[in-house]
Parts: C-alpha cells; sequence; structure tokens
C-alpha cells in the first residue's frame, strides 16, 4: 500500500480510519480469546460491511447505456477511490477505466467473504476453547401473558 495520503481525504477522515482501526483490533481481541465472541463477530461484520462498501463501490463506476454497451465512470473519480500501490513504470495513466472498477470488484468480493465469515461465527459460536461457553446473541424472550 502506497504511505502517501488520498488526495480527497481531509485529516478527520484520518482519525475516523485510526478509530476504526482501533475497533477492529479491539473486536479481533476479543474474539480470538473467546469473550462476547458471537456478538462482536456480528459487530465487525456489520462494520467491515459499511467500509467495504463504503471503500469500493463498484456498482457506482458501471452501468449499461441506453446502446447497450457498458459505460464506465470518470477514471480520473475512480482512482480517488482506490489507495494501492502501482507496479514501477506504471501510472494511472497507463490503466483503462475497467482496470480500476475490476480492482474494486476484486476488493469488494474480497470484504464480502470476510464479513461473511464473521457472520459463520455469529451463528456457530467461536468453539470449546472459548473463555464464555454459553454466549447467547439474543437471549431468551417470554411470550406475553394475557
Amino acid at each position: 500500500f502506497a504511505l502517501e495520503p488520498r488526495p480527497s481525504h481531509t485529516v478527520p477522515m484520518y482519525i475516523i480510519d485510526v478509530l476504526v482501526l482501533l475497533l477492529i483490533s479491539v473486536g479481533v481481541s476479543l474474539i480470538a480469546v473467546g469473550l462476547r465472541s458471537r456478538c462482536v463477530a456480528l459487530s465487525l461484520a456489520a462494520l467491515n460491511l459499511a467500509v467495504v462498501m463504503y471503500e469500493h463501490p463498484m456498482w457506482r463506476m458501471v452501468w449499461l447505456g441506453s446502446d447497450g454497451t457498458w459505460q464506465y465512470t470518470n477514471l480520473k473519480e475512480a482512482q480517488h477511490y482506490l489507495y494501492v500501490e502501482l507496479p514501477p513504470g506504471v501510472t494511472w495513466d497507463d490503466l483503462l477505466p475497467w482496470h480500476i472498477v475490476d480492482l474494486h470488484r476484486y476488493f469488494f468480493f474480497q470484504g464480502l467473504s470476510t464479513s461473511g465469515a464473521l457472520l459463520l461465527l455469529t451463528l456457530h459460536g467461536p468453539g470449546e476453547l472459548a473463555v464464555e461457553d454459553d454466549e447467547l446473541l439474543i437471549g431468551e424472550i417470554e411470550r406475553a401473558k394475557d
């Protein structure tokens, strides 16, 4: 990854990035130990899905035109979302719009699969080595008695 800042982000975005990183680190630590792992996994899945949808909005970059051909967004608009290091000798001008869309698609589905893994952990629980054995995601709800 490149170490230079994105031109579209300001200082508050970096503060949000650091806070999200800390939140994810605490959540992963709780999952690894097995404390409230189902609840934390569900929260991390929702957070990860929101971050992935914000960072890699591939559906906003390509659409089917009225003439039946695929239309791509402006490359300059699409590249500020992407935060990758280009190979030596390659510039943004060497890339075609579908290259950028494919990178966003790849990163989107990679993040989506991570959210799916966290949802599986939410469903099945952490296993035998967890600190909390009988964690419930939603407690028992009694029916109203008339």
